[in-house]
């Protein structure tokens, strides 16, 4: 990648941005080195061990990387014979540390994470090393006791030696108390001394170690107590060689262990790297763009945002370029944000070939490139004696000789710095050229020849950044499509410049030129009106789509709370029923044991039973519908949902249930729930199903080409054309939409959905239009 333009789109501080999300040095020197891949696998492998990262991170939380260090000088000195310092082993072993709980968490799931899983392959464990320096220093760093038998008799020996020492003075100081000048012990050169008043020296036999700055003070060490002294100080000496030599031990297991630990420390500079890249894309809400295998490296990125600029005020922007058009001339007022789209455009492609994810929406796809190239901002050296345009001009001869069909070139305010006409004029002459190459590029101007370029030029497409006039105030938002208006005249009408002097400059610009801003204003008008119409009857749609639902649920609740009550109360009559039957009986019974007559006790019981009858007639029960016939239930017959007494057509049969179409809404009801009113009706609309005949036109065209039509009048030649594709027996049909403002294909979608003979629908693949065409299937 160019070094300059990598500068220029200030891609070194999304380094630093990135290397702030590591968590230690190791991982640090990657991220500020980190460097874009040109080799598609190589950026496929980098995304996907980056989101593995973060959704690591989302499920499991902090990867435990916290202990580690980049101890690889270190380990160099302990080959070269050094001895390790008691912090630089501690170090090396809180580093094995963090590698022991790296390895075994990734290790457990390594199917479910085989990136991050082949890094914690590298991790060697080095146990015995770490088990020794362990068992060397406690917490605090000190060498125990139990680091060498040794070690631990000479310190037992020390510990009696002091003890003893330390009787001997205080029987010394007891007897000599009114010589000091304060009854303690310190040490003055590794050797234990009292504080003697000058004036008493020979009243303590010693020797002198030191004397206070007013010299009133001794500091003497009892002649009774140099023999001990001196068998302690050789003590000191004896810990502190042993000391040196288990450190040298020490050092030596870690030179033997050199190669281990140098791949276990750049394993986890890479984890720690990868875990930084999560990070980064979670604090920027970005996605993982898609790496696509292409002829020509382009780039695609909806609701793309600047990762530097702070989130609660960038605009969103979707910018593409390279597939359906290699070209993109970007025009609108200063501060509008051309350059920012520009840089945006840059770096994220930058962010993607090192591995990050984009700050973008979902579908975010790039080809890659084999180098970016921008020319971006003042080029103006005194050093150099380069004017502005000099300048740029120079970095442009730099790149057209460095860049290639697989590049991708940035060029702000191209031919700006001279005079218009020949700016203008250079600048359609370097696109041309770029063009000829096949080199995906991207421009801003203000040069309206540069518009009329782009729009009548194969393979370049205008864009603009918007204004708002009744605030003053550029709103950032880049529409691919539209060219840019200048808005000076407008501006200054707005601040209040005097209606002579904006009529005069009006007069004075050429009629071609206030002819294709009157045009731009209406377009814009007409642009803005569709987007206003489109989102009413989105925010339409959702409010039925809900009041059905909630109808749906009403009514299916209103069914529910009826047959429990219909239970109830049938439940409630039965038990009536059954009390009144056992009275009866009891008097049935009564009146046996009182012998009444044959006749009395028939006419008792034909009263049990008319009252068993007018309770049962009373009791409603919920009305059982027969189940229609399976064959009249073709996709589109006429039937009513009795449940919801609703009436709709069939769309299919699935198993003992059926989907009907209500209005917009799909719904399935059991077979038994549904009634058939009546076979499907004759006509050829498109929610007919047609019948291919032999009266179809003799040849229809395999595709349909819609761009540069209204929307309606668009759907209007695609009913038609549909209609004579099927009838003359094609399988399938491509139809051409591009992308443009996006609004005719959103449109030949959504309609072809209701269209019964279709069976399904696709974007277009590779050779067939991409995204900017739309493959109809015909039900066979």
């Amino acid at each position: 990648m160019n070094a300059k333009s990598l500068a220029v789109l200030e891609f070194d501080k999304v380094r630093r941005r990135l290397a702030d999300h590591t968590v230690f040095s190791g991982g640090r020197r990657l991220a500020l080195d980190l460097a874009p891949s040109t080799d598609a696998p190589e950026v496929r492998r980098r995304l996907g061990l980056t989101a593995e990262a973060r959704e690591y991170a989302d499920r499991r939380g902090n990867p435990g990387l916290e202990g580690a260090h980049d101890l690889r000088d270190e380990i160099e000195g302990a080959l070269r014979g050094k001895i390790l310092l008691p912090r630089e082993l501690l170090e090396i072993r809180d580093t094995l540390g963090a590698a022991r709980r790296m390895g075994k968490a990734i290790g457990r799931e390594r199917a479910r994470w085989p990136g991050l899983g082949a890094l914690a392959e590298r991790l060697e464990p080095c146990s015995a090393l770490y088990d020794a320096i362990h068992a060397v220093f406690d917490e605090a760093g000190e060498v125990v006791d139990r680091a060498s038998p040794n070690l631990r008799r000479i310190r037992t020996e020390m510990r009696t030696a002091h003890e003893r020492m330390r009787r001997q003075i205080d029987g010394i100081m007891g007897s000599a108390r009114e010589y000091l000048q304060e009854p303690l012990v310190t040490q003055r050169n590794g050797r234990y001394v009292i504080p003697v008043k000058s004036d008493f020296r020979g009243r303590v036999p010693g020797v002198v170690h030191d004397v206070s700055d007013s010299g009133a003070t001794l500091f003497v060490e009892p002649l009774g107590v140099v023999e001990a002294g001196n068998h302690l100080r050789q003590l000191e000496i004896e810990e502190e060689r042993e000391v040196d030599r288990i450190l040298r031990e020490l050092a030596g297991d870690v030179a033997a262990e050199a190669d281990a630990l140098r791949d276990t420390i750049a394993a986890l500079a890479d984890l720690d790297l990868a875990f930084a890249m999560a990070g980064y894309g979670y604090a920027l809400r970005a996605v993982t763009p898609e790496v696509l295998d292409a002829d020509r490296p382009f780039l695609d990125y909806p609701a793309a945002r600047h990762p530097l600029i702070d989130p609660e005020h960038i605009v969103a922007v979707d910018v593409r370029v390279g597939e359906d058009f290699r070209q993109l001339i970007i025009t609108g007022p200063n501060t509008g944000g051309k350059t920012v789209s520009l840089k945006t455009i840059g770096l994220l492609t930058l962010m993607a070939q090192s591995g990050l994810q984009v700050p973008a929406g979902e579908g975010a796809r790039l080809a890659v490139f084999d180098g970016v190239y921008a020319d971006i901002g003042d080029e103006q050296s005194i050093e150099q004696s380069l004017s502005t345009f000099s300048g740029h001009l120079t970095n442009i001869v730099g790149i057209l000789g460095e860049a290639t069909g697989a590049s991708l070139v940035l060029l702000d305010e191209l031919g700006a710095g001279t005079d218009p006409v020949e700016g203008a004029a250079l600048a359609a002459a370097i696109l041309d050229a770029l063009r000829a190459r096949g080199i995906a590029t991207a421009a801003s101007t203000h040069y309206s020849e540069l518009k009329v370029y782009a729009h009548g030029t194969p393979g370049v497409a205008n864009a603009s950044v918007e204004f708002d006039l009744e605030t003053l105030r550029p709103t950032y938002e880049l529409t691919i499509g539209i060219p840019g208006r200048s808005n000076a005249l407008a501006i200054a009408e707005r601040l209040g410049l005097p209606a002579p002097i904006i009529a005069a400059a009006r007069g004075g610009l050429a009629v071609t030129d206030v002819a294709m801003e009157d045009l731009l204003a209406e377009i814009k008008a007409l642009r803005d009106q569709t987007v206003a119409d489109r989102a009413a009857a989105a925010s339409a749609r959702h409010e039925a789509e809900t009041w059905a639902r909630r109808l749906e649920q009403g009514v299916r609740d209103f069914e529910i709370e009826r047959t429990d009550l219909l239970r109830q109360a049938r439940a409630q009559a039965e038990g009536e029923l059954d009390a009144a039957r056992q009275a009866l009986r009891k008097l049935m019974r009564r009146a046996e044991r009182d012998v009444p007559t044959t006749e009395a006790l028939g006419a008792v019981r034909a009263s049990l039973d008319e009252i068993g009858t007018i309770l049962a007639s009373e009791m409603p029960r919920p009305a059982e519908v027969v189940a229609p016939e399976r064959a009249a239930l073709v996709p589109g017959a006429q039937v009513r949902l009795v449940r919801f007494n609703q009436t709709g057509e069939v769309v299919r049969v699935l198993g003992d249930a059926v989907e009907v179409q209500v209005g917009r809404m799909k719904m399935s009801a059991p077979l038994a729930e549904v009634e058939v009113l009546g076979p499907p009706p004759e006509r050829l609309a498109p929610d007919a199903k047609l019948v291919r005949s032999a009266a179809a036109p003799a040849t229809v065209p395999i595709e349909l080409d819609l761009r540069g039509m209204r929307v309606d009048d668009g759907l209007d030649a695609m009913d038609r054309y549909l209609g004579e594709a099927l009838l003359a027996g094609l399988p399938w049909v491509r139809v051409i939409h591009g992308h443009g403002t996006g609004a005719m294909k959103a449109a030949v979608r959504e309609a072809l959905r209701h269209y019964r003979f279709v069976q399904r629908v696709r974007g277009g693949g590779k050779g067939e239009g991409g995204d900017g065409a739309t493959v109809v299937h015909f039900e066979a």
